[in-house]
């Protein structure tokens, strides 16, 4: 992925800190194993048949993304630390607050409503793991001298707001080696005085934490790109 010279929108005035507090969740998952104990956690992806989890040992009991800071749940062997979405309704701080942020991942790139009084919030929620970007990926024969395919590229583009560089592996027991794993930050706009939250109904999302913040800043917005847009390239066609 190519790197850009970046500008911001800002006003001249300096921006402030957003008041913010966390929301208690009730974790029903364990996703997450130390080293000396691979099995202990397990995201249940149906497309695994082997049990894997989050390095225990690289999550600190706090993450900080963008001055927004998110309690994480207790890493400790067989307590839960996640929220499998199941409509479950969350009760949220009471203040003026008009900000939810949220750290979620999901077991394959997936969505779902949030329902904040009676009012949905669609949300696309990324996969875990995989490539989150690629730029044009050549597949070769075994000699090496000629090119067979091209895979397309492409940016997903989801706020990472944590990552292990290997995951877990229960059985057989091992360190997933540069299979890295992701936590990324949502946000979603709150009503005034809002009161309940409901998640969806969709078990291949995780919630990790949430927070409530009064941000008194816009939100800036860059000039140009962060990423490259592979939209309007034309595919590839191999000569023979």
């Amino acid at each position: 992925i190519r790197s850009f010279a970046v500008k911001f929108e800002t006003s001249d005035k300096q921006l402030s800190l957003p008041e913010q507090t966390s929301v208690t969740l009730p974790y029903n998952q364990d996703v997450f194993s130390f080293d000396d104990n691979r099995s202990d956690g397990n995201l249940r992806d149906i497309n695994l048949w082997r049990m894997y989890s989050y390095p225990a040992e690289l999550l600190p009991p706090e993450i900080i993304s963008e001055d927004i800071h998110f309690k994480t749940g207790s890493t400790a062997d067989e307590d839960n630390n996640v929220v499998e979405c199941m409509n479950q309704v969350i009760q949220l701080p009471r203040g003026d607050y008009n900000k939810l942020y949220i750290l979620a991942a999901a077991i394959r790139d997936t969505s779902g409503e949030f329902i904040i009084d009676g009012k949905e919030y669609p949300l696309s929620v990324q996969h875990y793991t995989g490539y989150v970007g690629q730029f044009y990926n050549r597949q070769f024969t075994k000699d090496m001298s000629d090119v067979v395919s091209i895979e397309e590229p492409f940016t997903k583009r989801d706020d990472i707001a944590w990552f292990a560089s290997h995951g877990h592996i229960g059985y057989p027991s091992k360190n997933d080696a540069y299979h890295y794993c992701y936590i990324y930050k949502y946000e979603i706009d709150l009503p005034k005085n809002a009161q309940t939250v409901t998640l969806p109904d969709n078990k291949m999302i995780k919630i990790f934490a949430m927070t409530i913040a009064k941000s008194k800043n816009k939100d800036v917005k860059s000039l140009q790109p962060l990423y490259d847009n592979f939209s309007d390239n034309q595919s590839f066609i191999l000569r023979h």
